[in-house]
Formats: structure tokens, sequence, C-alpha cells
């Protein structure tokens, strides 16, 4: 931390519990002002470290909550590629897209549970509960938990031609069937 933000801290007799920067530069902070009692929840744009965006609560929990939120949020915003694939028909292909962006614009499907974007998207949060604070934990073990995830409703994230290959075979198919 700069050591004018340590002065801005001292001077309003707040201490920092937590922070977390991420891959833009942006931190969030999780502090807890002694003068009031209360925790606060800042998110700081670089090249600043001025707070906004303050999040105030004398509820530690619900502090703790939007802290997450914050930090978690940025693992929606990682680029990928997802392919769309059971081995029937051609894939179809997603380049460039974020999380955020392919979850809102395709529909996970089944026969017998229609649709399945809620339990996906609660599948996707969980593990980002259980490993987005462990240390280090960065986009390639997101992109990783990503590919297990939404291979079980026949999506492929950033695959190779020898991922889908296999999954070719593990099908009976040939192994550039609907492929080329």
């Amino acid at each position: 931390m700069k050591a004018e933000l340590k002065e801005v801290l001292k001077k309003h007799n707040t201490h920092v519990v937590e922070y977390k920067e991420d891959s833009r530069g942006r931190r969030n902070y999780l502090c807890k002002r002694e003068s009031r009692g209360d925790y606060i929840v800042w998110t700081s744009h670089p090249p600043h470290d001025t707070f906004i965006n303050g999040f105030y609560s004398t509820n530690l929990m619900d502090t703790v909550e939007e802290y997450k939120r914050r930090v978690l949020r940025e693992y929606h915003y990682i680029e990928a590629e997802y392919v769309l694939y059971k081995g029937f028909d051609k894939p179809i292909i997603m380049k460039g897209m974020t999380l955020n962006e392919f979850l809102d614009e395709v529909i996970i499907d089944s026969n017998y549970l229609g649709n399945l974007n809620n339990r996906v998207q609660d599948e996707i949060e969980e593990v980002l509960e259980l490993h987005g604070f462990d240390r280090p934990y960065n986009e390639d073990d997101f992109i990783e938990d990503l590919k297990e995830i939404l291979y079980l409703y026949g999506v492929f994230v950033n695959p190779s031609i020898e991922e889908l290959q296999e999954y070719n075979l593990e099908k009976g198919l040939l192994p550039n069937e609907n492929l080329v």
C-alpha cells in the first residue's frame, strides 16, 4: 500500500483487514473503522488509490459477502473460446466471450430438466466460493475449473483439436467427424 493511503487510513482510524488486487489493477479493500465500529468495502481504480464505491455496514457478514462478491466478479470477465459440441453436429464456436456474455447468450438445456443455466451458474459460484480466495488461484485455475463444469453440459472451454477428437472417440465417432 502507498504511504499516502496509509496516512488516510490512520487519520480516519481505519485499518485494512484484507485487500486483493485484480488483473486490471483495481484493488478491493475490506476495512474496519474503529471510530464508528463499522466495516467498509472500498474499491480503488489505478493509478490512484482513492476509495470509490464504498459499502458500509455494522454487520461483518454482510461486509464480507460484499467483499467476496467484488473480488470474485473478476472471474466473470475472463475471455475464453466456448465450443458447444455433442458430437452429432458441427461444433458451434463462440470466440472471445466473457463468462457473463456466454451465460447471457446461450441456454444450456436438457430434454428432461429444461433450462440449466441457473444450475450452471450455481456450480460456477460454488467453485469460486471454494477456491476464489486460495493463494494462488488465478485465471488459468479458473479456466480449468470452468472446463470441468461446462464439459458436463456439452460445452468445451478453450479446447484443443485433440480434446474434441478424443471426445468423438468416446462417443464412438471417427476422430475428425463433424470437426472438419
